[in-house]
């Protein structure tokens, strides 16, 4: 199996894995206890609701689901290509499947506070894992990139900010304003997390080195790491010396292991460390042409 097949079947593994939690986070919190945190998902509980007088425990969110995201997907499709809707298409078919499947219940009762803590968690890591795979659960997500075509001058997260705040007041206008500040919290709360587990995967350390022994912990980042390294043409500003200055980018393990390198090679030399929030490239994760 080559390195590409692997690759494949380990972004659909994630994004299945993190549909999963996600549907593991409405069926288990947000819709028991009526919290409508923004996205299809808020529609979907209010649906479900709304509908309980009419049908035997309402209009269930997955077949809610499918009839929100189908009528997007179909005009994404037709007015952006295939390619736009990739494996999202494949993350919100996941995710459907699983909010069939998982029983709804209430593990944590009536409280509110575990409950959120858990749920936003849960959402979180599963909204995480699928974007690190260049994916979305579909939703508000496809349909602010939909809205963008023919409102170019506003932000994404401008859009889906709008749309959720649509949901979240339509959610206290159904079942009251303490809920709908609960569920405030709640997306608050997976928008940090979702976003540190984006960011976790491509996190990593920009690493400046002057030394005089600059070829001995090039050869030991090109060998040893297997990271790039390159010169830049360095004068200082005192002495007026001509030299070359080390960069590279290395992730945390790989740190450490460069700074006792450096720090035994020459105790003289002068390392500066960044933070890098997203690399991409030979040696890194390549992005996908389309994050949807």
């Amino acid at each position: 199996m080559n390195k590409r097949v692997k690759a494949v079947i380990a972004d659909y593994a994630v994004i299945t894995a993190g549909s999963a939690i996600f549907a593991l986070s409405v069926n288990w919190v947000f819709a028991p206890l009526h919290l409508v945190a923004g996205g299809f998902t808020g529609l979907e509980i209010i649906i479900k609701h709304l509908t309980s007088g009419i049908f035997s425990g309402g209009v269930p969110i997955w077949l809610s689901n499918i009839a929100l995201n189908l009528p997007i997907f179909i005009a994404a499709y037709i007015l952006r290509g295939r390619e736009f809707v990739g494996k999202t298409l494949f993350s919100t078919a996941a995710c459907t499947l699983f909010l069939w499947a998982i029983p709804q219940m209430a593990p944590m009762g009536d409280d509110m506070v575990l409950s959120i803590i858990y749920g936003t968690v849960l959402s979180g890591v599963g909204i995480g894992l699928v974007f690190t795979r260049y994916a979305t659960t579909g939703g508000t997500d496809m349909a602010g990139a939909l809205i963008q075509l023919y409102r170019k001058h506003w932000h994404m997260t401008t859009i889906m900010g709008v749309l959720d705040i649509l949901i979240v007041i339509a959610g206290a206008v159904v079942f009251g304003l303490s809920n709908a500040l609960y569920a405030i919290v709640s997306i608050a709360g997976t928008t940090v997390i979702s976003g540190r587990i984006q960011e976790g995967v491509r996190f990593a350390k920009s690493v400046y080195i002057i030394s005089d022994k600059n070829d001995e912990i090039a050869e030991y980042i090109d060998r040893s790491l297997d990271r790039g390294v390159t010169y830049i043409e360095a004068i200082g500003y005192h002495t007026g010396q001509h030299r070359h200055m080390l960069y590279t980018v290395v992730n945390k393990k790989e740190l450490g292991l460069l700074k006792y390198k450096v720090s035994v090679v020459d105790k003289d030399s002068f390392m500066i460390v960044g933070d890098v929030r997203e690399v991409f490239g030979e040696g890194w994760q390549i992005p996908g042409k389309q994050m949807y």
